[in-house]
């Protein structure tokens, strides 16, 4: 899969672009039914928080959701929680669930989509100044998080297929070629696509292609699939296989960088991962170091998603050391 510049700025990649938090509502229940959380809105930053702190009230809960989409990470932070409570999500009579939303919507441990309800997807993107650019590094993540919750491989590409200007709508006609199971509760046939766009979506040559063949690639092909949407990956000096985004290098505050780092692989036989990917935050003047997110690519096209270690200084000496120092260097 094509990797690439991920999130400045504690992810800013949305999927829709937010205007306001989501308002995020426990519903009482009623005639027995247990109670459930409205989700309505563009999901943002701090959704996810607010969202844990009803969840954690509720043993179960049915999720309704309302939403165009927002921003990506809150969205497969709140599908997680859900898919950990084991709580069923559903899409209420004629409202739409688009996007972030959607995946949310695909972590229920049962999904129902009432009548007249549609769920839509597309791939991740991030707005260049007016211009729409797919993201494939956010993409990866989102095949990371749907196969977590055990969808197979074409729901991947399903979920991730259409351009961000074209939403690719789930229906009973194409929901055993998507992979993705669900309840629908009458909903009449939706067109697959509402937004103006080009031709419908589908899983053409070109597009399968975007995703990694089980065969092991050399150094220069590696670095090249993972430039396809703008990103800089520059080699680091002092060190054989290693690279950083020259886009997502940023200062927060004085004295500390953040950026993405490459630990490229491709070269070494023997290796099952591919590359890895890690988001650096370097505190120059203590010399410090941690990484937060750690991102795994291997050879059949798979990924993992972890989280990075806590925050260390290296010892004098190490390659640990000598790489903080070099990407303080980082203009």
């Amino acid at each position: 899969m094509r990797l690439v510049y991920l999130f400045i700025l504690a992810i800013i990649l949305t999927v829709v672009a937010p205007a306001h938090a989501a308002d995020i509502t426990y519903i009482n229940p009623t005639s027995g039914d247990p109670g459930g959380i409205l989700i309505k809105g563009e999901i943002q930053p701090g959704d996810e928080e607010r969202f844990r702190s009803i969840s954690l009230r509720l043993p179960s809960a049915i999720v309704m959701l309302e939403s165009d989409g927002g921003t990506l990470m809150p969205a497969l932070e709140i599908g997680r929680i859900i898919r950990v409570a084991g709580y069923d999500t559903t899409i209420r009579q004629r409202k739409t669930c688009a996007s972030a939303c959607a995946l949310i919507w695909l972590a229920g441990i049962s999904r129902e989509v009432k009548e007249g309800g549609r769920v839509g997807f597309h791939a991740a993107y991030r707005d260049n100044q007016g211009k729409l650019e797919e993201v494939g590094s956010a993409n990866a993540l989102i095949g990371s998080y749907l196969t977590s919750l055990g969808l197979p491989t074409k729901a991947v590409l399903f979920a991730t297929s259409a351009p961000p200007d074209v939403i690719l709508w789930l229906t009973e006609e194409n929901s055993t070629a998507s992979g993705i199971d669900f309840a629908q509760g009458g909903a009449a046939a939706v067109p697959n696509q509402i937004r103006p766009a080009t031709a419908s979506p589908s899983y053409s040559p070109a597009r399968l292609a975007e995703h990694p063949q089980p065969v092991r690639p050399t150094n220069d092909s590696l670095i090249a699939s993972l430039s396809l949407s703008g990103e800089i990956w520059t080699k680091i000096d002092g060190f054989k296989n290693l690279f950083y985004e020259k886009n997502s290098a940023h200062l927060p505050r004085k004295g500390w960088m953040k950026l993405w780092v490459l630990y490229d692989y491709s070269a070494q036989s023997g290796v099952g991962a591919l590359y890895e990917m890690k988001f650096a935050e370097v505190k120059c003047e203590a010399g410090g170091l941690r990484f937060t997110r750690v991102l795994l690519g291997y050879v059949d096209g798979s990924t993992k998603e972890t989280y990075g270690q806590g925050y260390h200084e290296p010892a004098p000496g190490t390659q640990a050391r000598a790489l903080v120092v070099r990407l303080c260097r980082i203009k």
